[in-house]
């Protein structure tokens, strides 16, 4: 299949967003990337349609978080959480790129628990904590919910006290990291 030049820039655009600007890209995405651009489409400007300013709101949701954390430090890990009501994903990142290794942020909108949890590479490669299968899953089971995600971006919602969401969510990954190395002492 040969897309034409607009379909395969729409493509392309797609692959530099869900890469994270390809900072998670694997061999074949490159190898997709390469074959795009023969078909027409170009990086030029991708980076500027795909990055917006924030308003306001979000940048006050974002210094609210900060400003709300908790930080837990589990072995070497650094784990950040935040009770906050909108701008999860957002705030998620923002906080991630402070320097936390584990970043859980949740809040409660009207009767919905939603919760954004993101980590580093670094983290997911040295403990094999999978943030959507090790616990979302889990977490959005036992309140009530669904939950789901990547490695190092996941996601819940679910129904409860976002308070008791977070405490909990800790709780798993020292379960997990405990689980780990005890695995690695066998």
């Amino acid at each position: 299949m040969e897309p034409d030049p607009d379909v395969a820039q729409a493509l392309l655009v797609g692959i530099v967003f869900d890469s994270k600007h390809f900072s998670i890209g694997t061999p074949r995405v490159f190898r997709i990337v390469a074959r795009l651009l023969e078909f027409g489409a170009s990086l030029n400007g991708v980076k500027e349609l795909l990055s917006s300013s924030m308003d306001q709101s979000e940048k006050l949701a974002r210094l609210k978080a900060t400003q709300r954390m908790t930080i837990h430090r589990l072995d070497q890990w650094i784990i950040a959480t935040s009770d906050l009501g909108s701008f999860q994903s957002s705030a998620a990142r923002s906080i991630l790129s402070l320097g936390a290794d584990v970043v859980i942020i949740a809040g409660n909108d009207k009767t919905e628990l939603q919760a954004s949890f993101r980590s580093t590479e670094e983290f997911y490669l040295n403990t094999k904590i999978h943030l959507g299968e090790d616990l979302t899953k889990p977490l959005a089971e036992q309140f009530k919910g669904a939950g789901g995600g990547h490695p190092t971006a996941a996601g819940v919602n679910a129904f409860g006290k976002s308070e008791m969401f977070l405490l909990k969510a800790v709780e798993l990954i020292k379960e997990k990291l405990k689980a780990r190395s005890q695995a690695k002492l066998l």
